[in-house]
């Protein structure tokens, strides 16, 4: 197995995603008090993967949380770790300072003071309007292979070779007349990147109609498929 590390990111992120209850959608956090609280007295820090600085690094948009909702800033990548801050389902200007080790679904942030942990699920990059999600799983069929992407990081399995290894991107950039286009070059090896597209697409194999488009070239393949 390959695995490339992530380096060392100074950018600030603010993300409002919502907290699942116990019993709620894996995925989904929902305030849990109307005040904050504060982190134990004996937490320990949080196992990160630090990001390269970027010259202008792209800032982050709360996306998918109800209106009358909040995204909650946890003192911990966890759903149950206390809240130390929140972010408004139409927040934006978020930065990102580091994302978690154990799992590409939780990403550290600062906003307007308050920093801490929120759901990368409820994050979105932005550009003219335009948004994408930094939390998406691609894939593609014929050869089949996978991708789970988050904001710095990709975890990469080609089902074809049975190699699986994580690589880092730099943050995406569109073309000027294309806002609606993401690239992401990787940061070991600018030749490799991917490049998704928010348009409808089907794997080929299914009913299933997804709403992003990729076309990738990792490992010297060449690949193409859809992202949710």
């Amino acid at each position: 197995m390959k695995r490339k590390l992530l380096i060392s990111f100074a950018v600030v992120f603010v993300s409002a995603c919502t907290e699942p209850e116990p019993d709620a959608a894996a995925n989904t956090e929902h305030a849990a008090a109307a005040e904050t609280q504060p982190p134990p007295a004996d937490a320990e820090p949080a196992q990160t993967v630090t990001i390269p600085v970027d010259a202008a690094p792209p800032l982050l948009v709360v996306i998918g949380v109800a209106p009358d909702d909040v995204l909650n800033i946890r003192a911990e990548p966890d759903a149950n770790a206390a809240i130390v801050g929140m972010l408004a389902p139409d927040a934006t200007g978020i930065s990102v300072t580091a994302q978690g080790t154990e799992t590409l679904d939780w990403i550290h942030i600062t906003h307007d003071g308050a920093e801490g942990w929120v759901n990368a699920r409820f994050l979105s990059f932005e550009n003219a309007g335009q948004t994408l999600p930094i939390r998406l799983t691609c894939s593609g069929t014929e050869p089949f292979w996978g991708i789970e992407l988050s904001y710095s990081r990709a975890d990469a399995h080609f089902v074809f070779s049975d190699t699986a290894f994580t690589t880092g991107f730099a943050p995406p950039v569109s073309p000027a007349a294309r806002t609606d286009q993401f690239l992401f070059a990787e940061r070991d090896d600018p030749a490799d990147f991917l490049l998704i597209a928010p348009e409808a697409c089907s794997d080929g194999m299914s009913d299933n109609v997804h709403p992003y488009s990729i076309s990738a070239r990792l490992e010297g393949n060449v690949l193409a498929g859809c992202c949710r």
